[in-house]
């Protein structure tokens, strides 16, 4: 044979190696939940709270590692990421009305209490999944 074929023959041989030996130490990922290390978060709470006047909707938790608040109501709501402050259009921010979301993840984790307040005072339905 030439020098091409066997340096040619040679690399095939190489690839599938490396190949096969990478397949071997891989878990096979059909029907499996591959773990890459990846820290696993659990719902802690899911609920739909109606709030009015000014409402704590999330107690402080240092094992928050996400939330989402969704706004299922026609009503825009405020909510405060303050402790000691109520939720109102001065010392908050504004949810909007028919599906307005706010989202705490790792890029502005907050573990602190949240407060929500509707608007006009009627009541609003707020979706909110606290994940740890």
């Amino acid at each position: 044979m030439d020098k091409l074929k066997i340096i040619g023959i040679t690399i095939i041989i190489v690839v599938g190696i490396i190949f096969i030996g990478y397949s071997i130490k891989r878990p096979n990922p059909v029907g499996s939940v591959m773990d890459f290390g990846v820290p696993r978060i659990t719902i802690a709470t899911s609920e739909v709270k109606t709030v009015t006047s000014d409402s704590q909707i999330l107690a402080t938790s240092t094992a928050r590692t996400y939330a989402i608040i969704c706004n299922d109501s026609s009503n825009v709501v405020y909510l405060n990421m303050d402790d000691d402050k109520p939720a109102s259009k001065l010392a908050g921010f504004r949810l909007n009305a028919n599906g307005g979301c706010y989202e705490i993840n790792g890029d502005n984790l907050y573990v602190g209490g949240v407060h929500a307040s509707s608007t006009n005072e009627t009541s609003s339905n707020l979706l909110i999944s606290d994940y740890k």
